[in-house]
């Protein structure tokens, strides 16, 4: 089987799951392992393995733990009482707009500001 012949019926087969109303994670996850089997002919242990290595990374769990710890702290309010007073209030106008976003976004901000 020729390799734009595959990639039809992977493209094909991936707007069919999704006309079904399949989760496009699943959808993808789907077609990207017959993709894997149909091309590359690796055995299926392959698979699980590959994302494992890919998932395996110091720098993806650090950004959702910084994101985690920046949600926790916006929402217990522990900051609060350390800031000064127009930060303070830089914060409370960021939790009125979009209040898991406040301090990671009040942090990244303040480290754009020169000393």
């Amino acid at each position: 089987m020729s390799i734009e012949l595959v990639g039809i019926i992977l493209i094909g087969g991936l707007l069919l799951l999704l006309a079904l109303g399949v989760e496009i994670a699943i959808a993808m996850g789907v077609m990207a392992s017959l993709g894997f089997i149909f091309i590359i002919g690796k055995p299926q242990i392959q698979i699980p393995w590959t994302a494992w290595l890919t998932m395996n990374s110091f720098n993806l769990l650090a950004m959702s733990l910084f994101i985690f710890m920046g949600t926790m702290f916006a929402n217990t309010g522990v900051v609060h009482p350390f800031l000064p007073g127009r930060i303070n209030g830089l914060v409370v106008c960021l939790e009125d707009w979009h209040p898991p976003l406040s301090v990671p976004v009040l942090s990244l901000g303040l480290c754009l500001v020169p000393v």
